[in-house]
């Protein structure tokens, strides 16, 4: 299942500045990224992402610390006003996967599905 939603993420490497991104959409495996300026990546690469939660409170929003998680470039694509991201989550250790589960619960999701038979 895919969620819907926005979270602001950090995509960052020793080889360039720290560059803000929104995601487009989310779930426990993966992220799509909306960016207004491309990255120096081509499918296949990894980045290291800071990912903040979602809050209804901006003050706590504000001095709250990212999590990192490490993430493949899957696709990319440019549209008009944005260039996009397709990236696949990578060995999520348990602290990112329970603040992943809290992010996608703060948008009344369920962090899983199981599908069923017809």
């Amino acid at each position: 299942m895919t969620t819907v939603c926005s979270l602001a993420c950090m995509p960052w490497s020793r080889h360039w500045p720290t560059t803000y991104a929104r995601s487009a959409n989310f779930s426990m495996s993966s992220i799509r990224l909306k960016l207004a300026q491309p990255l120096k990546v081509v499918e296949s690469d990894s980045l290291d992402l800071l990912i903040q939660q979602p809050s209804d409170n901006w003050a706590e929003y504000d001095r709250q610390v990212s999590f990192p998680v490490r993430a493949q470039v899957k696709w990319q694509t440019r549209s008009e006003d944005c260039h996009n991201y397709g990236m696949e989550f990578l060995a999520l250790d348990s602290e990112s996967r329970t603040r992943l589960e809290a992010c996608i619960k703060y948008y009344n999701q369920s962090p899983s599905y199981s599908a069923s038979a017809a």
